[in-house]
């Protein structure tokens, strides 16, 4: 989380975005591809800063689940969008917001994909919005413990999955 956090550094500070970051001081481990983990973080903490206005807040907070797993939850202080827009946006290529109340483009790809890895790794994705109030984006992943299907089914047979 951290590490993709940085990443967006100098989006945060060219929008004047404030960041807080909450990370639990025991983090469960997953069984997880780092890459996959790394893209769905990507696409959640990408949308929180393109849709959140200048001067704006973003909320990141992981925190362990009473099944061993984790939750991280992504919260902003943007534009938010009704039940109706969370469909279009879970769509490939739905674009909800054809308007300037976003300051970067994209493709609408990224909620649909970071879904698909999410439910790839036996986890879900909720997503709770308010227009013009913001949106919270949690993902719950199970702990490697619980994990139903091998790894080897899901990331193939010579797959590497760590912690």
């Amino acid at each position: 989380i951290r590490e993709v956090l940085a990443m967006f550094r100098e989006d945060l500070e060219e929008a004047r975005i404030l960041t807080d970051l909450d990370l639990t001081a025991d983090p469960p481990v997953l069984s997880a591809d780092p890459d996959q983990l790394r893209q769905i973080l990507w696409n959640l903490v990408s949308n929180a800063i393109k849709f959140t206005p200048r001067g704006g807040t973003v909320t990141i907070e992981a925190l362990r689940i009473n099944t061993g797993g984790v939750a991280i939850l992504i919260r902003d202080t943007g534009v938010g969008m009704s039940v109706d827009e969370i469909a279009i946006a879970l769509t490939p290529f739905g674009q909800v917001d054809g308007s300037r109340s976003r300051w970067r483009e994209g493709t609408g790809l990224g909620l649909p994909i970071a879904k698909a890895l999410v439910e790839l790794h036996g986890g879900r994705i909720e997503i709770r919005s308010t227009k013009g109030h913001g949106t919270e984006v949690s993902v719950v992943l199970p702990s490697r413990n619980s994990v139903s299907v091998t790894s080897e089914h899901r990331f193939g047979q010579n797959a590497q999955v760590g912690p």
